[in-house]
């Protein structure tokens, strides 16, 4: 991903300052407002639950910069395949993820049975069950959205009540998958959690990040940066012509 960033040492970040910074970041790549909020949200969601979560964000973004991912197909969104718009690049998770969420919460209360959703060579699936994981924090009586990840079956597991739930595999598992299919099972029923195995996972306030990461984010949140002049402190950058405090 971007391995030429330097650093491997850790640091320790608030979680605002995660969600300002990614939210900075997905605007800095051109990003709809809404988009980035459910980025930042997202983000600041895990952040708190799991160490090492951030990495997936910041892989997306670099994709999407990158040129290397795109919107989906919006017909087959509509039917519940989603698939970039051309064959030549990913599925963009940043941009994928808000409509897929949406469409869950629609089924979750409308559909009666099971309905899936496919996602076709998404970009980083981590982002997408992130984004799922989040948004289960408001749908009631414990339902379970299952999620698979194809051409891997050691990962799978659910999303339900806020939490990431694994089946097989683990956080660290997940980071390292890029560009593959997932598949999504939206019921419309209240399901049992006892035979799933829950992560280990953390809540705090201020965790550790990798220095590569937050350099990274650093990086696209400062092309929002304005250079100071005479002209950009006229139109309103900066405290003005004369800042004397």
């Amino acid at each position: 991903m971007f391995s030429d960033y330097p650093g491997n040492a850790l640091m320790r970040v608030s979680l605002n300052e995660i969600q300002t910074l990614i939210f900075k970041a997905c605007i800095s790549i051109g990003l709809p407002v809404g988009i980035s909020q459910d980025a930042s949200q997202t983000a600041g969601h895990v952040f708190s639950r799991h160490i090492g979560s951030i990495q997936p964000f910041a892989d997306a973004i670099f994709q999407l910069d990158s040129n290397s991912s795109g919107p989906f197909d919006a017909p087959d969104a509509f039917n519940g395949i989603f698939r970039p718009i051309t064959t030549s690049k990913a599925l963009s998770s940043l941009y994928t993820t808000p409509t897929v969420c949406d469409q869950i919460l629609v089924r979750n209360n409308n559909c009666n049975s099971h309905s899936s959703i496919a996602l076709r060579n998404l970009d980083i699936p981590a982002v997408m069950i992130f984004g799922i994981m989040f948004i289960t924090r408001y749908i009631g009586n414990d339902v379970c959205i299952s999620w698979r990840i194809e051409q891997n079956t050691s990962i799978n597991g659910l999303c339900s009540n806020g939490n990431l739930i694994f089946n097989r595999g683990s956080f660290e598992e997940l980071y390292t998958i890029t560009n593959k299919s997932v598949s999504l099972d939206v019921p419309n029923y209240n399901s049992a959690l006892n035979h799933f195995n829950t992560d280990n996972v953390t809540s705090s306030e201020t965790l550790d990040v990798d220095s590569s990461t937050w350099y990274l984010l650093s990086e696209y949140s400062e092309r929002l940066l304005v250079p100071s002049s005479d002209t950009s402190r006229m139109t309103g950058a900066g405290a003005g012509t004369v800042d004397t405090d």
